[in-house]
């Protein structure tokens, strides 16, 4: 999905890695993941405070069955406050009006029958003051990280990525990779969490990117 820059995003790597972490010590994410197929999102016109729609899509995973899906909208500049707005739907498809003026992103998991859950899958934060129209995430991504979660080297599907910085929950400086062309990174040597990558191209763009590392 399209990156968007926003004002605060080491604070915004530090609830995100609070609130992850603790999603995740609530269950044993055993339950397989879904993939992004789409994001889009366009301003609603006449509306006020900058609302939006928003249409979330995504693959059901290989493995598991009869799953079904929980999304979550959790606002980015106010008090860190996730709520479910989608509980257990078997669809893979979502739609909506982001109900903020603030910046939000998106957060869904899979749901097995036994209950488990699955890692937790972020969209990028979601700005709707910056008035873009219909927008698919995945096709016009510029720069994207993967497999994420990650346990070992994470690539770096993108062009001209010259530099960059990872921090942890906490906001600490964790790692800088400079160079021509850097396709990936090792995080090995990390301990489990979830860390923000801000990569820089050479035409001076700024992507912020948050992974979890597990394993």
């Amino acid at each position: 999905m399209k990156a968007i820059t926003y004002k605060t995003a080491i604070i915004f790597s530090i609830f995100l890695g609070l609130f992850l972490t603790k999603t995740q010590a609530q269950n044993d994410c055993s339950c397989p993941m879904p993939t992004w197929k789409a994001i889009h999102f366009n301003e609603w016109e006449g509306a006020i405070n900058g609302k939006c729609n928003v249409k979330l899509e995504w693959n059901a995973p290989e493995e598991g069955e009869n799953l079904k899906y929980n999304v979550y909208l959790v606002p980015t500049e106010v008090e860190f406050v996730k709520t479910l707005v989608a509980f257990e739907i078997t669809e893979t498809v979502f739609e909506t009006v982001q109900p903020s003026r603030w910046p939000a992103f998106w957060i869904l998991e899979s749901v097995c029958e036994d209950g488990g859950t699955s890692y937790p899958l972020h969209t990028g934060v979601i700005d709707c003051m910056e008035k873009v129209t219909d927008i698919d995430g995945l096709s016009r991504k510029a720069v994207s990280l993967y497999p994420n979660p990650a346990s070992s080297v994470i690539s770096i599907s993108g062009n001209d990525i010259v530099k960059v910085e990872i921090y942890n929950a906490l906001g600490q400086l964790m790692k800088i990779e400079s160079g021509k062309n850097i396709y990936s990174v090792d995080v090995s040597s990390f301990t489990e969490g979830v860390y923000l990558f801000k990569l820089y191209d050479f035409y001076g763009n700024i992507t912020n990117e948050p992974v979890v590392v597990a394993r």
